[in-house]
């Protein structure tokens, strides 16, 4: 397939200056480990129907979430309903299924959260 129906997951490898950024700016050392045993970029397809669908969940990625425990570590806790109608609606075009693309970018949110929640 051509075009955008394989795209990168989002990680990134984490080189040589990118690590001594690291160490310049004092993270801790549990983070430069992690840096430097990064799994290379995972690829996925896409198919063509879906991907105006994924871009809006992919837009939404600073748009989670949290909930802060006062003795604990922050959990992601979702994206806003209204957060994703926002996106959708300046996204996809108006002749699209909104209500089917909500309901997509949910289940991609709950996989999301699956494997946050597995990651802590």
């Amino acid at each position: 397939m051509g075009g955008k129906a394989e795209q990168s997951a989002g990680a990134f490898d984490a080189d040589v200056v990118v690590l001594e950024a690291l160490a310049k700016l004092g993270a801790p050392t549990e983070v430069l480990e992690q840096a430097q045993t990064s799994e290379p970029e995972t690829h996925f397809e896409v198919f063509d129907d879906n991907w105006p669908t994924l871009e809006v969940f992919l837009q939404l990625a600073t748009c989670w979430s949290w909930l802060v425990p006062p003795m604990g570590t922050p959990i992601r806790a979702g994206i806003p309903a209204i957060e994703i109608q926002a996106t959708i609606q300046m996204l996809l075009p108006s002749s699209s299924d909104h209500r089917q693309a909500f309901r997509d970018i949910r289940a991609m949110e709950s996989a999301a959260l699956e494997v946050f929640m597995a990651a802590q």
